[in-house]
């Protein structure tokens, strides 16, 4: 799911872009790697929690890079797509 969105462009990468992205957008879903920083694990899932939007946290660094095809991708969100409508997003 992460790459067909990639490819649409609708998802947003790094820390700062999803934190950005979430006060100005309440439709995200937000996916960080286990591996993350406690630092901005913790900026990311205290915004979340405020703008009610979801997190996932269970795939590591290398699996959210594979996933959208670029290298050391810890954060990412997928940004009003209409992918997240579809029956098969199950996050």
């Amino acid at each position: 799911m992460l790459g067909l969105a990639a490819k649409k462009g609708d998802i947003v990468v790094g820390g700062k872009r999803v934190l950005s992205a979430v006060q100005e957008t309440q439709n995200l879903y937000i996916f960080m790697a286990r591996d993350l920083g406690d630092n901005t694990r913790k900026k990311l899932t205290d915004k979340a929690r405020t703008y009610q939007i979801p997190c996932n946290q269970t795939f590591s660094e290398a699996e959210l890079s594979s996933a959208i095809g670029r290298a050391h991708v810890k954060v990412v969100a997928i940004k009003d797509s209409p992918l997240m409508k579809h029956p098969t997003f199950n996050p």
